[in-house]
């Protein structure tokens, strides 16, 4: 019961601190798109503050993504830039800021194909990332308060590096099982529970793990909250 009410303390706490523009107004959908421009590997950084994201493949470009607020001055910031063989996107958001009640939802459509590395920062809300389909080499995920569910659980077919850092909530973890997996995890306030992974020293791994050399590295660095880590045997 403590830690449930200093959990909820600090969600107040935090939720005091966020950024939103002047003044809210009409619910508005914003667009945008990016072509891939022949870059070989993409590095993606996502900045968003408080709100909903949601991130999945199947894109027809680099990126689709829809921008939906009532805030008054909110405008996405989304810059590409290709250097040599390397793609450099970063998308965050403008405006003034103020409390009010607003809705900022973030859908993130990347393509399938292209060789992607995602930096993810975020802040108050609920998110929904669905990686799962993406040719996915590396995630880093800073979580902010709220809750994020996060799959990984894909049949990569290269290495993939992921990381995730604790904030205020949980974290839901989906992780492949027809891929070696082994995963770093230090639990804050909350801990950590694990389904179908099992202990191995100092690591968990999954049943695959043993049969493959390429895989999964995970490391998890637990805030205030649980985090679930899961592997669907089904």
């Amino acid at each position: 019961m403590r830690l449930i009410g200093l959990l909820a303390m600090l969600v107040f706490l935090a939720a005091c601190e966020i950024n939103f523009d002047s003044e809210s107004g009409p619910l508005t959908t914003i667009r945008e798109s990016v072509d891939r421009k022949g870059a070989e590997m993409v590095r993606a950084e996502v900045a968003m503050g408080a709100g909903s994201l949601t991130i999945d493949g199947g894109g027809a470009k680099l990126l689709e993504a829809q921008f939906l607020t009532n805030r008054k001055n909110f405008k996405p910031d989304v810059r590409y830039d290709v250097s040599s063989f390397r793609g450099i996107l970063n998308v965050s958001e403008k405006g003034e800021s103020h409390t009010g009640n607003v809705k900022n939802e973030w859908t993130l459509r990347f393509d399938n194909d292209t060789p992607l590395e995602l930096q993810l920062s975020m802040g108050a809300g609920e998110n929904r990332l669905n990686l799962k389909k993406l040719s996915l080499r590396r995630v880093d995920v800073s979580m902010g308060v709220g809750q994020v569910d996060l799959d990984v659980s894909g049949d990569y077919k290269h290495s993939v590096d992921v990381k995730v850092n604790g904030g205020v909530g949980q974290a839901n973890i989906r992780l492949p099982k027809n891929i070696g997996v082994r995963v770093d995890a230090k639990g804050g306030i909350g801990g950590i529970s694990v389904t179908n992974l099992r202990k191995d020293g100092e690591y968990y791994v999954n049943d695959a793990y043993a049969r493959h050399n390429q895989g999964m590295n995970v490391e998890v660095r637990g805030g205030i909250g649980e985090i679930k880590l899961t592997v669907d045997n089904d």
